[in-house]
Parts: structure tokens; C-alpha cells; sequence
């Protein structure tokens, strides 16, 4: 089965998981580097931003931005969506968990002797394992195992560790009273500061902000309207207003 079919199966599967998910579903967010390598052993960094919500009692669903860190001829990241199905040992303090699902890569290819570039997106399949500690705060350890599959570009195989945070009160393992309840906190406005990487062969980079406001249409709904600055990393200078639901 091609690629992208089998990635268009997955996020239709997790979809309609969701729409089972539990008011009471534990959510957790996580920060992961570590090294990664191709088929040809060259290797590179790697880390990833990862959101992950339990939806059964023994299945979670996750949203990452992995990041590839730089290969000779490629320089790839993108988001992925991830059924879990896991294990808890310890009284909850350690879960075991496997994952699967489709990831959408962006790729900054290179010429091997010239500086031309072209930008490839495609999809693949990310297939996971993961060892998560809980501890008796908020905060969790883990490490996990990353193994990329596309038909079109680089194979690849990334070991990171890191940090979690638990951000709400569900149910899963240990964890102390929370203080306010925040559920009927129906406007939003945030501010931020980062930075703006061209996708290019020498990823040109300025700093960035931005601001919005967000408002709760329904449980599982948002609208937001701000505004982005993306700086000036040489080859564009660009800020406009932004709209999302």
C-alpha cells in the first residue's frame, strides 16, 4: 500500500478515536533531543515537541513537530499523528507504549556539489517506542525510540530522552492537587518571541513575534486572531494578520 494512502488511513483512525476521547483524558507535553542516523550512517541531532492525550485506558493519541536535525544532502522535519497503545507498571509510574502514524515532512534538499536547493514535502510513517517515568509532581522522563519510513526521501532511525509535564488532573498516575480550576476560561491573549529559519540551503534566520487572542467557540473548538511578524532573515521580510480555528 502506497505511502500516503496508508498516512490518510491513520489520521482517519485517530480522528474517529478522538471523537471517543474522555472529558477526564490525562494530557502531557514533551521536549526530546537526541541523535539521529539513515541507512547510509551518516548521522545528525534530532528533537521533537510532542502533545499526547489519553483516549482509553490503555490508548493514547499524540501530535509532534519532529525535527532531523541536518544530513548532507537533506534537511527534514514536520509534524506527525500517533496512536499509542500502552502499558502501566509500578502503580503508574512507568508506561511502556508503541506508536504509529503518518508523518507530513517538510525537505530542504541539497545539491551535493553546488548551493541550489529545492524545497520536497511528502509523507511517511512514523513507527515508536517509548519508556515514560512518572514521577510524584507534574513532571515526567522519558525516552523513545523513532524509526521513519517515506517512499521518496531519507530512512531514518532517532534515540532521544527528555522531559514531560502533566498539564491537567486525569486520572493517570501520580500526581498533587492542581490549585484553580481553569475549564470556564473562555478568552485567551498571548504574546511571544522566537525566531523566523528559512527553509533554504544555509537556513537564513531572524527573530519574530507576534500576539493573539483566542476565544472557545466549543469543547474541542478555538478561534484565534493576531498578528505575526516574521522578521528579516535576508531573503524575505514579511508580518500580517493571522486567523485560525
Amino acid at each position: 500500500m502506497p505511502t500516503k494512502l496508508k498516512a490518510r488511513l491513520a489520521i482517519a483512525v485517530v480522528l474517529m478515536a478522538l471523537c471517543r476521547a474522555e472529558a477526564s483524558a490525562t494530557q502531557d507535553f514533551y521536549l526530546l533531543a537526541g541523535h539521529d542516523h539513515d541507512r547510509q550512517d551518516h548521522s545528525s541531532y534530532a528533537w521533537q515537541l510532542s502533545y499526547q492525550q489519553s483516549l482509553l485506558s490503555f490508548l493514547d493519541w499524540s501530535f509532534s513537530w519532529i525535527n532531523e536535525g541536518h544530513y548532507p544532502t537533506s534537511h527534514r522535519d514536520g509534524p506527525a499523528l500517533q496512536l499509542w497503545a500502552h502499558k502501566d507498571l509500578l502503580d503508574s509510574h512507568l508506561s511502556l507504549a508503541a506508536g504509529y502514524g503518518p508523518y507530513r515532512y517538510f525537505d530542504t534538499e541539497t545539491a551535493k556539489h553546488s548551493h541550489s536547493f529545492k524545497d520536497a514535502h511528502g509523507w511517511g510513517e512514523v513507527i515508536s517506542a517509548a519508556a515514560t517515568w512518572r514521577f510524584d509532581s507534574a513532571w515526567l522522563l522519558q525516552a523513545r525510540f523513532n524509526h521513519i519510513v517515506t517512499d521518496k526521501s531519507l530512512e531514518t532511525t532517532a534515540v532521544q530522552m527528555g522531559v514531560g509535564y502533566q498539564l491537567d488532573k486525569g486520572r493517570r498516575g501520580p500526581r498533587p492537587d492542581y490549585g484553580p480550576d481553569y475549564d470556564e476560561l473562555k478568552n485567551e491573549v498571548s504574546v511571544y518571541y522566537g525566531n523566523t529559519i528559512v527553509n533554504s540551503a544555509t537556513s537564513q534566520s531572524a527573530h519574530c513575534y507576534g500576539a493573539d487572542y483566542r476565544r472557545e467557540l466549543f469543547r474541542h473548538l478555538d478561534w484565534t486572531l493576531g498578528y505575526l511578524y516574521e522578521g528579516n532573515p535576508d531573503i524575505v521580510r514579511r508580518g500580517g494578520v493571522t486567523t485560525q480555528l
